[in-house]
């Protein structure tokens, strides 16, 4: 009787134990899951790319790195933006994997992690190279984690497995390649223009200018009488044409013929610049070649406002503005058609315009 109650006893001791130590496990602070990262070894191999391949079920990009120069090889050529390149390469290698999600590929849409190539599909796939052109990593970038308690995430699927992840990390890609570029191109700002002069089809051109800055509005060359506050309007945009150029698209020059029945513009500035646009409109689209020159007899060491391909703002000679300017010259642009409106106008308007200050006079 005495062995049953201790057996009693000592199974009563080891349940307390069990119990106890459940409790406090339940109780204690949960460690973090060790998140792996999904590319481990990238992290060594970034200055090893030399090829990066962006893919969605339309387009396919490829940025290209040639003597240390990152390019666009679908824009002809046309330099990358570093900086872009760069952190989009870094942040895929800090990927890491906090979760293992659906391995059905009937669920893959939901998460945006099917394959680009499909007609619907909504992912984007990043493949990088290696200068051996050996392939370092890939992986199919899908929807983002919709969660505002979480640190910012995506779902993802390296090619060729089933299973869909999600990691902690952003990435912001495209797979246009105008996206991978530095769109700012120019800004001469209307207050420094001195002269615009519009050379039509057909050998007419028409002209207007200010003797000076002070001046509030362009007079038209070889026109006198007033000017209605309307056509103002229309005469004052034909200088706002370089204010804060962007680009909506790229080709190389050699790559693009003009037509005959392009309208040239050539704009000189208060500083001693010239700038000559060569314009079209091809295919729904407007284009643009410009070139860049000193005008003669103004001084060299005069500054200028400096908000060109760089972006930056503060003076610059206009030598050295001119010098980097000169590097547009082996492109022609897309240019945006409001731009392109106000750098050549529209002879009918200029032609009632006329019209309205003889009749005016």
């Amino acid at each position: 009787m005495k062995n049953k109650r201790l057996l009693i006893l000592f199974l009563i001791t080891i349940a307390v134990i069990i119990t106890a130590g459940i409790i406090s496990r339940l109780r204690a602070p949960q460690s973090n899951i060790e998140k792996v990262l999904l590319f481990p070894n990238l992290d060594n191999q970034i200055n090893n790319i030399s090829r990066i391949s962006i893919k969605d079920n339309s387009n396919t990009i490829e940025l290209l790195n040639k003597d240390n120069k990152w390019k666009v090889k679908n824009l002809d050529n046309y330099p990358a933006d570093f900086n872009k390149v760069r952190t989009s390469v870094i942040n895929l290698s800090l990927f890491r994997v906090v979760d293992e999600k659906t391995d059905n590929p009937d669920l893959y849409s939901r998460l945006g992690v099917e394959d680009p190539s499909g007609k619907n599909s909504s992912s984007l796939q990043i493949t990088l190279f290696d200068k051996t052109d050996r392939q370092i990593a890939s992986v199919i970038i899908g929807e983002k984690r919709q969660s505002s308690g979480s640190k910012p995430g995506l779902y993802v699927r390296i090619p060729d497995q089933k299973q869909a992840l999600l990691v902690e990390g952003t990435l912001d890609i495209s797979a246009n390649g105008v996206d991978w570029i530095k769109r700012e191109l120019m800004h001469i700002p209307s207050e420094v223009v001195k002269n615009v002069s519009i050379h039509y089809p057909g050998g007419r051109v028409f002209e207007i200018n200010k003797e000076s800055k002070d001046q509030s509005d362009f007079d038209i060359k070889g026109e006198s009488g007033d000017i209605p506050a309307a056509s103002k309007i229309i005469i004052n945009r034909m200088a706002k044409g370089l204010e804060e150029l962007r680009a909506d698209g790229v080709k190389a020059a050699n790559n693009f013929t003009f037509p005959e029945d392009s309208i040239t513009t050539t704009l000189t500035t208060f500083n001693g610049m010239t700038v000559t646009a060569k314009l079209v409109q091809q295919d729904g689209h407007s284009f643009a070649h410009f070139s860049f020159s000193a005008v003669p007899g103004v001084p060299a060491e005069m500054n200028v406002n400096n908000q060109a391909a760089e972006g930056n703002t503060g003076t610059m000679m206009t030598q050295d503005l001119i010098k980097q300017l000169s590097a547009l010259s082996d492109w022609v642009y897309q240019i945006p058609d409001f731009q392109y409106e106000a750098l050549t106008s529209d002879p009918e308007s200029i032609k009632n315009l006329l019209k309205t200050i003889e009749s005016k006079g």
